[in-house]
Order: C-alpha cells, then structure tokens, then sequence
C-alpha cells in the first residue's frame, strides 16, 4: 500500500479503486464515519476535526476522485466528473474499504451533492447526515454573496477553463473570501499543492464549480438536487445541519430553508466556507455530542 505524507502532520493512503488510487486517511475504531470534502479542498481540511472522533468513531476521509492525492481521470475519459461518477467511486472506494454496513456521512461544500446522492440510493445504510454549507437544494444568483457570485460567473463563462485551470486566479479568490481570516502559510500551500498543478490535473475543480445548480441551470445538476433535496427533508435519517457565521454559501434564505428539515439538528460555528479548517474544535466537539446521541 502506498502512503503519502503530508505537512502539518497529516497523512493519506492509497487504495486501488476500479484501476485509479483514491487517497484517504481512516483512523480510530468503531462505526464509520466517512468525510467528503469541498470543492477547493481534499480530506486534509478535516486533519482537526477526527481527532475529537477517533476514540469513539472509525473517521475515513476521502480525497474524492480528481482532487486531492486522488488520482485524475485518463485523459478523454466519457466518464467526467460528473456527480454520477463521483458517487460510483465513493461506492466502490466504500466497498473496497470494506465499509459495506451502515456508516454515517460528513459532508463539506459540494461535495454535499455526492454524498446526499449516495445516501439517497443507499437509504438502508445510513446511521446519520451530518453537512456544512451544504447544496440541499437549487440556488438563485440572488441569493449567493457577492464575492462568490463573481467567482461563479467567471468560472461558469467561457473564460472559465483558463480562470480555473491555467491560472491561479480562481484558487486564490476562493482563498480570500472562503474564510474569515488567512490561512498559515503552510496550510495555504497544502490547499494549492492539494489542488494541482495547472492543466488537467484541475478539471474535476472546474466541473464541480460547473454543475452546481443556479439559476436552474445546468438542468439535470438542478433536477438532480431537487430530487435529493426532497429526499432529505423528509427522510427520518438524523441530521446535523452546521451553519457558519457568517457562513458564504448558504446565506439569508438558503439558511431559512436548510433549517426546515426533518430530525435535524443545527448548531452555529464562526466561520465563512471552510468550516472544518476555521473551527475544527467546534466543528469535532459538535460531531461528537450528535454521534453519542445517535448510539
């Protein structure tokens, strides 16, 4: 098994799933407990949050397939990185893992989308729901804050491939605006080698910023989120809604609506975006105490 070490003393495995190696990093023991990402990051923005977890929870965190340590997509690939492949490799990374019973999923940013996408054709396996500015349903420009919608009309126009894939332009926004303060140096060059270099390496990045549902389009990525919008708010699975304050992607009235879901729990962390790098004692301590309650 190959391992890759990263700074600021977090380490990845690698795992052969369906010919591509996926890095995670699994630590602790008991039920699992499995941590997807956001769109900028990889597993390492959770390095604070499973160490409040691991005496309690087995923590598996992910780099999703074309991000992170993870390796890309051949080149030419018809499957894309759509949410219809993301979901196929977390199934398969989950039974090569050996994670094959009932498991309880953290979810970050749009990575929300595969996740729910996954539970929402595995009902039967899921402890519990917990998300962080998570995409629950399709999202109007007028609701988005104002720094995050230029980044998305840049990224979404025809300049987008070279915003986000040639340049540094489009991670460096997302630095900026995503949290409340500025990163540490070494952690900011962990999310830019985490990223990859320009080219290729960044395509799952640019279909991901891509696809998320606005303004109803793209059509299937909104009818997509309705379905499992609708699947959530009923479903009587426990969830943990985390909201940021003052939080970035879910704002005013998306805040409203994630609120109005059924057997949810929802707590209050300072922060913008980045969640579990802006308030990983809190982001863990509330895990934990959600956890205990679903035993």
């Amino acid at each position: 098994m190959r391992w890759r070490e990263r700074r600021v003393s977090y380490k990845t495995r690698i795992l052969d799933v369906a010919g591509l190696g996926l890095a995670y990093n699994d630590v602790g023991s008991g039920a699992p407990v499995v941590f997807l990402h956001g769109g900028i990051g990889s597993s390492f923005i959770w390095r604070g949050v499973t160490p409040h977890l691991s005496d309690i929870a087995r923590c598996v965190a992910v780099d999703l397939v074309g991000t992170g340590d993870s390796d890309r997509l051949p080149p030419g690939s018809s499957g894309r990185y759509t949410w219809a492949s993301h979901v196929r490799y977390l199934d398969a990374f989950l039974e090569r893992l050996g994670v094959t019973g009932k498991l309880t999923l953290v979810m970050h940013g749009w990575a929300s989308v595969v996740g729910l996408s996954w539970a929402y054709a595995n009902e039967d396996r899921v402890s519990g729901l917990a998300y962080m500015e998570a995409v629950t349903r399709p999202l109007a420009w007028h609701e988005i804050h104002d720094s995050l919608r230029e980044v998305l009309k840049i990224a979404r126009s025809d300049e987008g491939e070279k915003y986000v894939m040639r340049s540094d332009d489009y991670l460096q926004d997302c630095l900026e605006t995503q949290t409340t303060n500025v990163l540490p140096p070494v952690v900011e060059a962990e999310y830019r080698r985490a990223f990859g270099a320009a080219g290729s390496n960044r395509r799952a990045a640019l279909t991901a910023v891509a696809d998320l549902p606005i303004g109803g389009r793209p059509y299937e990525s909104a009818k997509l989120v309705r379905a499992v919008g609708s699947w959530l708010k009923e479903v009587e699975v426990p969830k943990l809604l985390v909201l940021g304050e003052p939080g970035y992607l879910v704002m005013q009235f998306g805040r409203r609506a994630a609120e109005q879901i059924s057997n949810q729990s929802v707590v209050r962390v300072s922060g913008t975006h980045l969640l579990p790098e802006e308030s990983p004692e809190l982001v863990g301590m509330f895990l934990r105490l959600w956890l205990q309650d679903l035993k």
